[in-house]
């Protein structure tokens, strides 16, 4: 009788997880995608921002790009996430850490086009220098900071004040927390 009630536990435990799988697909799907960095027909665009490469990615939360028409490379801080800490040498990697670098990593291998998209409402740059920006993918008019929270890789994070589309970031960060997706599941 216990081991037909815990299997039918499990096959439910099994189910609810697909759905919610399933709902965050769909939900993530049914966003407008940035209407901000859109032009009037629908196309990706940089609105009043910048192209700019993929050096590296430090951490889940900040990248080396180089700014086109400049010199030198730039860091950058994405905007309305935060995600675990790397050690760099200085101390343990909190959990989760690697894995939300080696998410980012595959949304921007070295190389990658990316829109930077300054926030009037935000600091340009950081205390640490460093530029603070929303990260579009033109090719595919992907918000990278929704890939990131959808898969329970960050925390969203508001710095001083709201930023904009921080709502759609809390959303997506409060369906992968209720789905125990990626830290949530494995660090809480």
């Amino acid at each position: 009788m216990m081991k037909a009630l815990r299997d039918g536990g499990t096959r439910i435990a099994v189910a609810l997880a697909a759905a919610g799988v399933l709902f965050l697909g769909a939900y993530l799907l049914a966003l407008p995608d940035n209407p901000d960095a859109r032009t009037g027909d629908g196309s990706p665009q940089s609105v009043a921002g910048e192209s700019a490469t993929v050096q590296r990615v430090v951490d889940g939360d900040t990248i080396i790009v180089h700014r086109n028409g400049t010199t030198g490379t730039d860091r950058v801080r994405l905007i309305g996430i935060d995600t675990p800490e790397l050690g760099h040498g200085n101390g343990p990697d909190e959990c989760y850490g690697n894995e939300a670098r080696a998410l980012l990593s595959s949304l921007l291998p070295e190389g990658t086009e990316v829109g930077l998209r300054p926030d009037p409402t935000q600091l340009q740059v950081d205390k640490y220098g460093r530029l603070l920006r929303h990260i579009q993918i033109p090719e595919t008019n992907t918000n990278v900071v929704l890939e990131v929270l959808g898969a329970g890789a960050g925390l969203e994070y508001t710095y001083d004040k709201p930023y904009q589309g921080q709502a759609d970031y809390r959303t997506v960060e409060a369906a992968a927390r209720s789905q125990a997706a990626g830290y949530w599941g494995a660090c809480r």
